[in-house]
């Protein structure tokens, strides 16, 4: 991670990228993640906003702070080579010092002795010696950070003894050697940096990455998903170590195809209908709330998303119990609906202070989410990286990508959506706007603001501009209608002509005949006994405010 402000001072660009109102989300989340580690969440106000990639009041508060601690004027509205050089030599000490200060408060800093089997603590323990300038009595050109401790080590402990006055043979590092080397870092971080957890990051993928993972040459790999779906069917069970016999995960899934009459049209819907089951084989639905819900209202609008992700965790993460964040349906990949309650009940989807209110809108539209990575970042090798640097194809895989002309919240590079995908689309928002009377209308588009790349001047692409005009729309419309900053989902990397055209026309004729079968669609074999029995005592969760209060949780999808 600390490699991309790394590489900005080696191009000598960091001071033009790193600053206030930056169009450069990445580089900026990366700075942010960096500050949050370096203990300086509360500067960053990280509760509330996280790495969100806008170089506001909040990083500008947390940059000045670093730069007071390490002796670097700075008003903090942006990074210089100086400050950047201090960054990168912080964070590269500040998880062994977490593991040190660990060590030290659970009483167990008497590990840290010669042939000591603890080699991430010595590890950590040789590396803030060797950025304290130790690295000739470790022998640091030869072992590095090896986590033995040896000779080379136990001479550098030593050394750093008798700087600080301290009598030792090096064989050990008790308590007072062990404060004495967190003195010489601690002034120089934030106030959390001890509680600040280390960022989750994804280790780049090997091999081509993970577009071709789903769809090799473009084409749908049917025995990879073969191999997923057998594997997630071994998963609803394991055994028991005692009795050996099989027993039931905490969760399971069953997929059940239902065919459903498109309303006026000689068209049918073929969607997988999703049941989430408990331990105890009951149907679990407290991701969303029943259409007998209070705040429930009647259904004027569609709103679409993408889920930064593929469908096996799109599945998992938009049914997480007692959570309330979800959507109706979710599209897979290979054209597959899958539905995950009923488009009459709801759930939050849109987000808190969002235009219009989180709770009011997200009650009377309809979420779809598309399986789908969104933006893509160009990295100097040709790989198109998505996440925390996870590898989705190179820049030779043109099947892959979308490329715009001009980026769109920061980004050029978005993963493509399947022919399967548009189709699946098509005739879900035919059925659910025939189903609930939505008009089939969608928000303009500018042909010339789009030349210049002003996507947020052109109302397909801009937020709504109060309440009023959030209200008075009715049909289809997307995610980053109603969210300022900070969502892609969905932008001008879409086909939106080729969906307009097949939800307007009078008639809609799929070119897929065959539909192409779920990632899950075959459930593990139940009696029907069993499967009456999954039908009961349905949780739809909690009906008030007490949980979230007024506006519905902090996070969207």
């Amino acid at each position: 991670m600390i490699e991309q402000i790394e590489t900005l001072v080696k191009q000598g660009s960091v001071e033009q990228i790193l600053k206030r109102r930056s169009t450069h989300k990445e580089p900026i989340k990366v700075l942010q993640i960096t500050l949050y580690e370096l203990g300086f969440g509360k500067e960053l106000n990280w509760e509330r906003f996280g790495a969100d990639g806008d170089f506001g009041g909040s990083t500008t508060a947390a940059v000045k702070a670093f730069g007071q601690k390490n002796g670097i004027r700075t008003n903090g509205e942006s990074v210089n080579k100086e400050l950047a050089e201090k960054l990168i030599k912080q964070y590269n000490s500040v998880s062994a010092l977490r593991l040190l200060k660990s060590a030290l408060d659970a009483n167990a800093i008497n590990k840290l002795k010669k042939k000591s089997n603890e080699k991430e603590l010595v590890a950590s323990l040789q590396k803030l010696l060797f950025f304290m300038g130790f690295g000739p009595e470790l022998n640091w050109e030869r072992f590095g950070a090896d986590g033995d401790f040896g000779g080379s080590t136990a001479n550098a402990v030593k050394a750093f003894a008798s700087t600080e006055g301290i009598q030792s043979n090096g064989e050990e590092v008790d308590e007072i050697l062990a404060a004495k080397i967190l003195e010489k870092f601690i002034p120089f971080l934030g106030e959390g940096w001890a509680e600040a957890k280390a960022q989750q990051r994804h280790q780049r993928r090997k091999g081509k990455g993970q577009f071709f993972l789903l769809h090799p040459k473009g084409k749908r790999n049917f025995k990879n998903i073969e191999k997923r779906r057998n594997k997630t069917e071994k998963e609803f069970y394991k055994k028991d170590e005692i009795t050996k016999k099989k027993i039931f995960r905490k969760y399971k899934y069953e997929f059940e195809k239902i065919e459903q009459e498109i309303p006026g049209e000689r068209l049918k819907m073929e969607v997988q209908d999703v049941k989430k089951l408990g331990a105890t084989g009951s149907r679990i639905m407290s991701f969303c709330y029943p259409k007998e819900h209070p705040k429930n209202n009647p259904k004027d609008r569609i709103v679409i998303h993408f889920t930064a992700g593929q469908t096996l965790g799109d599945i998992k993460t938009l049914t997480r119990e007692d959570y309330h964040i979800s959507t109706a349906y979710i599209l897979g990949r290979d054209g597959t609906i899958y539905r995950l309650f009923s488009p009459e009940q709801w759930s939050y989807h849109l987000g808190r202070g969002v235009v219009g209110g989180n709770g009011r809108h997200s009650s009377r539209s309809i979420g779809i989410e598309i399986s789908n990575y969104g933006p893509l970042s160009l990295k100097p090798s040709g790989d198109l990286t998505f996440g925390d640097n996870s590898k989705f194809c190179t820049v030779d895989d043109e099947k892959a990508y979308i490329k715009l002309d001009k980026p769109f919240i920061g980004h050029e590079y978005y993963a493509s959506y399947t022919d399967q995908q548009y189709e699946g689309l098509i005739i879900l928002l035919r059925y659910l706007t025939k189903k609930f009377n939505i008009k089939r209308s969608f928000l303009p588009t500018d042909s010339a603001l789009e030349t210049q790349g002003a996507w947020r001047k052109i109302p397909r692409y801009a937020v709504f501009k109060n309440q009023t005009e959030a209200d008075n729309f009715k049909g289809i419309c997307s995610h980053v209608n109603y969210r300022e900053g900070g969502k892609w989902d969905i932008g001008p990397a879409f086909d939106w002509e080729k969906v307009i055209e097949g939800v307007t026309a009078d008639e809609f004729k799929p070119s897929f005949i065959t539909r192409t079968r779920g990632m899950l669609s075959n459930p593990p074999l139940r009696t029907e006994e069993q499967l009456l029995e999954n039908t009961r005592g349905m949780d739809f969760g909690n009906q008030d405010n007490s949980i979230y209060g007024p506006d519905g949780p902090e996070v969207d999808i």
